[in-house]
């Protein structure tokens, strides 16, 4: 069933905020989240040269430099490692691996997606207090990506009247 991206754009969004210290925002040095996706798109986009299909609505990124980065929409994981590009259908997720993110001698660590075909996606994790904007991100899609979009809608709501 095709769903409505800003649904589940809102849904990861509240997520992110409610599982991230973003008192300390200011620390973090690779990662952001984009509440407005247009955004992504003035910010971001045309730097790293990715298209957005469709309906397809950024949610968050993890940017080490103009080779190493990654990408979660609302559609697609996207991450380049050393100039090398590789991405999935954030759908087709099955599990993914987070690796030990909360690592004190690395800035970045690869968790992975595993897709139904077996096929494994990395992407980039900023260790420590910044983990969770691409974890949150990652673990709503994958988990809400099944739900309705009243369910979405519903979800967000609560989240984001409980993080106040």
């Amino acid at each position: 069933m095709p769903k409505n991206d800003s649904s589940l754009h809102k849904v990861c969004i509240a997520a992110i905020q409610r599982h991230t210290m973003l008192d300390f925002a200011h620390e973090f040095k690779y990662s952001s989240y984009y509440p407005e996706p247009s955004h992504f798109a003035e910010e971001v986009a045309t730097e790293l040269t990715i298209t957005l299909h469709n309906e397809e609505l950024c949610i968050c990124s993890t940017i080490v430099d103009a080779q190493n980065w990654s990408v979660l929409t609302t559609q697609r994981i996207i991450t380049c490692i050393a100039g090398g590009t590789q991405q999935g259908n954030i759908i087709e997720a099955v599990d993914r691996k987070l690796g030990h993110f909360k690592d004190k001698e690395n800035a970045t660590i690869f968790g992975h997606i595993i897709l139904k075909s077996g096929l494994e996606i990395p992407f980039f994790i900023e260790t420590r207090k910044a983990s969770m904007i691409m974890i949150q991100g990652v673990l709503t899609v994958i988990q809400r990506s099944t739900c309705t979009d009243e369910q979405n809608e519903k979800v967000a709501r609560i989240w984001n009247r409980k993080s106040i």
